[in-house]
Parts: C-alpha cells; sequence; structure tokens
C-alpha cells in the first residue's frame, strides 16, 4: 500500500502541473490566433487585387471606351462620367467582397478559452 503524500508535496505538483497546463493553453492560444491573423492576410490580399483592379480598369476603360462612346456621338464629358462611373461601381463591389471576408474573422482564440474555463472548472473540482 502506498503512504500517504504530504499535503505540501500535493500542492507543489499541482502548482506545477497548473502551471505547465497553463503554459500549454498559451501556446494554443498562440497558435490560433495565428492562423486567424493568415486568414485576415489572404483577405487583405482580396482587397488589394480590387484597388489594383479598380485602378487599371479605370486608365483602360477611359482611355477605350470615351473614345468609342465620342464616336458613337456622346460628347466627350458624358463619355469620360459614364465610364468612370461603370469603373467606380466594380471597384467598390470588389473592394465590399474583401471587406465582408475580414469582418467575417474572428481573431479571438474560442477553443483555448473554453479548454481553459474547463481547466478551471477541473482545478476547482479537485
Amino acid at each position: 500500500m502506498r503512504e500517504p503524500r504530504p499535503i505540501v508535496d500535493l500542492l507543489s505538483d499541482l502548482i506545477v502541473q497548473a502551471s505547465l497546463l497553463f503554459r500549454q493553453e498559451l501556446d494554443l492560444a498562440r497558435s490560433e490566433t495565428s492562423d486567424r491573423i493568415a486568414a485576415i492576410g489572404g483577405a487583405l490580399a482580396i482587397i488589394l487585387a480590387g484597388v489594383v483592379l479598380c485602378g487599371i480598369a479605370v486608365l483602360l476603360l477611359l482611355d477605350t471606351a470615351i473614345l468609342l462612346l465620342t464616336m458613337a456621338g456622346i460628347p466627350e464629358p458624358w463619355s469620360s462620367l459614364l465610364v468612370a462611373a461603370v469603373s467606380l461601381v466594380f471597384g467598390v463591389l470588389i473592394l465590399l467582397k474583401g471587406l465582408r471576408e475580414v469582418r467575417a474573422i474572428r481573431i479571438t482564440p474560442k477553443r483555448t478559452i473554453e479548454q481553459l474555463r474547463r481547466d478551471v472548472a477541473v482545478v476547482k473540482e479537485r
């Protein structure tokens, strides 16, 4: 039969184990947060692509479409306005898509928080 351990040893073990568990949970939180930050980076790349495409579209459309609309009989100022408005609409749609994706990403490490709650409950029970 095992001899009972002194309370001081038990408390010391509990502190060491709780400290180790806390460090492991922090590592998990860091990992989970890093994944979310990487996802935000992907969404920001989409936003940047939208900005670049908007710029290119505006330049190309202004150059080509204004000439075509002018040749079709629409006065040049109105042709410019029409082409700029269409380019703006497409650019805004792309930017809004990217912003929606950024808003949908949650950085909070939910799994880690839930695990910490369970750990605290287990420690309280003991």
